[in-house]
């Protein structure tokens, strides 16, 4: 199924990209929120945006969740 997210694991910690709208091609932001939610309250999160809202790429810790 296409979708506008993918989280991934990567050495540094986890990956996650958002390249389109939130919510689009029938995948809701509730499933993203319960799959970003299962990751480990201590992981480092690389977050990229690439919507059509927001254009920046920046890294974020999970402490500031």
């Amino acid at each position: 199924m296409k979708s506008w997210y993918t989280i991934r694991a990567r050495a540094s910690g986890t990956e996650v990209l958002i390249y389109d709208e939130i919510g689009a091609y029938g995948v809701t932001a509730k499933g993203f929120l319960a799959e970003l939610g299962a990751l480990p309250n201590d992981a480092a999160l690389d977050l990229r945006l690439n919507s059509p809202a927001v254009r920046s790429s920046m890294r974020w810790q999970s402490s500031t969740r």
